[in-house]
């Protein structure tokens, strides 16, 4: 059973899959943000190619909650992708994602803060995922051993 996670930016949009038991996100890399009818279309070759069950949208929220521009963006995209695919679309709240992503890369000396930035754009589809799976794991294999 894999979910599928989108990291939604302006130009591109992050791409990762869980494994096949819903336990470890792996990047699959980005579909270029066109238009939403051109990104729709890949996402269902990519639930068609991956056998997906889920989607997770990353929602960026503000420190206190509500919702900015960029998570009214995620939240409007969930709309469209609900209507497009008959699977299950949730969201995650990943207003950290970018900040933790960044102090792991600085600790670790990895890049100036030009490249740091491109490297956290490869990396926060998957670290989102990562999120939603390790704090939904329960629920995740409780489906997978009741459909398997």
């Amino acid at each position: 059973m894999r979910v599928l996670g989108l990291d939604i930016e302006e130009k591109l949009i992050g791409i990762a899959v869980s494994d096949a038991l819903g336990i470890v996100a792996q990047r699959c890399g980005f579909i270029e943000n066109r238009s939403k009818i051109y990104v729709v279309e890949k996402i269902k070759e990519i639930i068609a190619e991956k056998d997906i069950v889920q989607v997770v949208i990353g929602v960026p929220l503000n420190l206190n909650g509500s919702i900015g521009r960029r998570g009214g963006i995620a939240l409007e995209f969930k709309k469209v992708l609900e209507e497009a695919i008959s699977l299950p679309v949730d969201t995650w709240d990943e207003r950290f994602s970018d900040k933790s992503i960044g102090r792991v890369l600085a600790q670790k000396g990895d890049a100036r803060r030009r490249k740091r930035k491109e490297k956290i754009e490869k990396v926060a589809a998957q670290w989102m995922l990562q999120g939603y799976l390790d704090k939904n794991r329960n629920e995740i294999e409780e489906y997978y051993y009741e459909e398997g």
